[in-house]
């Protein structure tokens, strides 16, 4: 083990480097956190997000790491007397180290105060720049329930303290593949209550993870099975949630392999679900969200503001989530679509139109419990083909409002939006393919002459 640590330090650039300068500091300097876990497991961590606690002042070590690295230092927390040095935006290697001072007398009190065992281990980067042994620091032995793979709390204060980490233990049983201890089990049911008055901010990121590195679907199984989905989110728990589980299921099978039929643009699917819409959702994220909520009728599905807010979701994310639950679109029966029929399809769908259609294609796929028929699967081809390879690169519009009052001599006012929606059909169908054709379409149009100045 010691090899492998000394190897996963050295083999990356950022972290040799925090190791080594870590000897010009007074005090002892401890690599702590969930890098250590991984390191000990083997796993392909992120060493350029680093935390370190330290036995003296941490504004020193930060002085000393961000001249030795060219970064940034600042202060992220005055309650905790937390620093943090980070990389400029630009760099090649963009990382963040954050630095504390021990939470206690020593180092083996401070892991003692943190969450779970397997998070409660500690590197003595000193021993590493002093040539020494590399000494690991585990008074809880993590390191054995690292290798049983468990979650182990100890008692219910971890929770009492923070009670997001009762959502945390689900989220590290389901990224890690981990069992939860049956003590810890026990005590996430008895304080589950507590996990109220938790910040939507807090309770959003714990679940973007689970989106980002681990299975949506068997994490809100566990969050119904601990009593704390019901909690979150009122409504959403008991038996009306087995088909929201497999839709979920589905839509992540989807994302990670899209049908076959679709391969031609699989490329550009998975472009658009790794599109970030802020707060650290990308759009698969809000595919996954509507696919949880949309098995619901009357909960969340028809008005999700209440559960947009729990999350504290920003204007963007709320915004794309509703639309993504309207109006769900289905392929006739007999596949075939006219062009202009889809281009009110996906103008209905806006930026949500993907979502929409991949929501569909999973549900499709439960309903009928086998492969979808030829016809169906053509539909889909079309709609889809039309949207990647017409849709989307018509984006930018041929006119603006200017054009239209300048062209008619009409004022501000909703018709202008009404002709722009019309050209931009026409565009899209391919009706009209320049600005002269868009112009010589709304003069010679019906619409127009009702709201041409003195006429």
């Amino acid at each position: 083990m010691n090899n492998r640590i000394k190897d996963a330090l050295q083999g990356n650039p950022i972290s040799s480097k925090v190791a080594v300068v870590s000897g010009q500091f007074a005090g002892r300097v401890y690599l702590v956190g969930g890098m250590v876990r991984d390191i000990i497991m083997g796993r392909e961590t992120d060493l350029l997000d680093i935390d370190i606690a330290v036995d003296g002042d941490p504004a020193e070590l930060g002085k000393i790491l961000s001249k030795a690295l060219g970064a940034h230092l600042f202060p992220i927390s005055r309650e905790f007397y937390t620093w943090r040095v980070v990389s400029d935006s630009d760099s090649k290697n963009r990382f963040t180290i954050d630095i504390t001072p021990l939470r206690d007398v020593s180092i083996e009190g401070d892991l003692l105060e943190r969450d779970f065992s397997i998070n409660s281990i500690a590197i003595d980067l000193s021993s590493f720049s002093e040539g020494e042994y590399i000494r690991l620091i585990d008074p809880r032995n993590g390191i054995n329930d690292i290798s049983a793979h468990l979650i182990r709390s100890g008692d219910s204060s971890p929770f009492e303290r923070d009670p997001v980490r009762l959502i945390r233990a689900l989220r590290f049983e389901n990224v890690l593949g981990f069992n939860i201890e049956e003590h810890t089990a026990r005590f996430i049911k008895e304080k589950a209550e507590l996990i109220r008055d938790v910040s939507g901010e807090r309770i959003r990121d714990e679940i973007v993870q689970v989106f980002h590195k681990g299975q949506a679907d068997s994490f809100f199984k566990r969050l119904d099975s601990f009593g704390l989905l019901n909690i979150l989110f009122p409504g959403l728990s008991g038996e009306g949630g087995k088909n929201q589980f497999a839709l979920i299921s589905r839509v992540e099978s989807l994302l990670a392999t899209p049908p076959v039929f679709l391969s031609d643009y699989s490329g550009e699917i998975s472009a658009y679900f790794e599109t970030s819409i802020g707060d650290g959702f990308l759009k698969a994220d809000i595919l996954k969200l509507s696919s949880f909520i949309a098995g619901y009728p009357g909960v969340y599905s028809t008005s999700p503001q209440t559960f947009t807010e729990r999350l504290k979701m920003g204007n963007k994310g709320e915004g794309l989530l509703k639309l993504s639950l309207s109006n769900h679109i289905l392929v006739p029966e007999e596949g075939s679509l006219e062009r202009r029929d889809i281009y009110h399809l996906l103008s209905a769908g806006g930026d949500a139109a993907i979502i929409k259609l991949l929501l569909s294609i999973a549900g499709e796929e439960i309903e009928r419990g086998e492969d979808l028929p030829q016809n169906i699967i053509k539909g889909y081809q079309s709609i889809f083909k039309f949207y990647f390879n017409e849709y989307k690169l018509r984006e930018k519009p041929l006119l603006n409002g200017e054009d239209v009052m300048s062209h008619l001599n009409i004022s501000p006012g909703p018709e202008v939006g009404k002709l722009l929606k019309l050209v931009e059909e026409e565009y899209i169908v391919g009706n009209i393919s320049s600005r002269e054709d868009a112009l010589g379409y709304i003069e010679g149009g019906l619409l127009y002459s009702p709201f041409r100045k003195g006429g």
